[in-house]
């Protein structure tokens, strides 16, 4: 999976989704959301957030994610998805999302990785639709999958 490129590793992570298999899905969105497509944030913050599957539930984890994926610009749905996650946050636990949402998307945001997102409005319409470019010339300088550093607020309980 390392040496996949974001959008076919999104590709594959939203096939294995839509088929329930999310600890299969896990990893191929990881690379995605890293690369910075939104539709791969939102997906991996919701196998994070419920624990879906395999995979352990992270409800911090999970909302970094989704925090990232309703950064301006975002569609409507990326933002509705997490504004409801984010009512289930107690205000103890609040600023440790709101601490790793800004670190999340500083890295992983619009511009910041090998996608740009803006609010478009197709010719004709009166309707703002979300649409983002790919840099495929992108260099990715992480190790995959290396996101998320263990900390001692890594986990909370809803």
């Amino acid at each position: 999976i390392g040496g996949m490129l974001g959008f076919d590793a999104g590709e594959e992570g939203k096939r294995l989704y839509r088929l329930k298999q999310y600890s299969d899905a896990q990893p191929y969105l990881q690379v995605a959301a890293e690369w910075g497509f939104k539709d791969a944030q939102a997906r991996l913050g919701q196998i994070y957030f419920k624990g879906l599957g395999d995979v352990e539930k992270n409800p911090l984890r999970g909302l970094a994610w989704l925090g990232t994926a309703a950064s301006k610009p975002s569609s409507t749905g990326f933002v509705g998805i997490y504004e409801r996650a984010l009512e289930q946050v107690t205000a103890a636990n609040r600023d440790a999302v709101d601490r790793a949402v800004e670190s999340y998307t500083k890295r992983f945001g619009s511009g910041n990785a090998a996608v740009t997102c803006k609010m478009r409005k197709p010719l004709g319409s009166n309707m703002s639709t979300l649409s983002c470019d790919y840099d495929d010339d992108f260099v990715h300088a992480g190790e995959l999958g290396s996101a998320w550093p263990p900390h001692e607020s890594s986990a909370f309980t809803l």
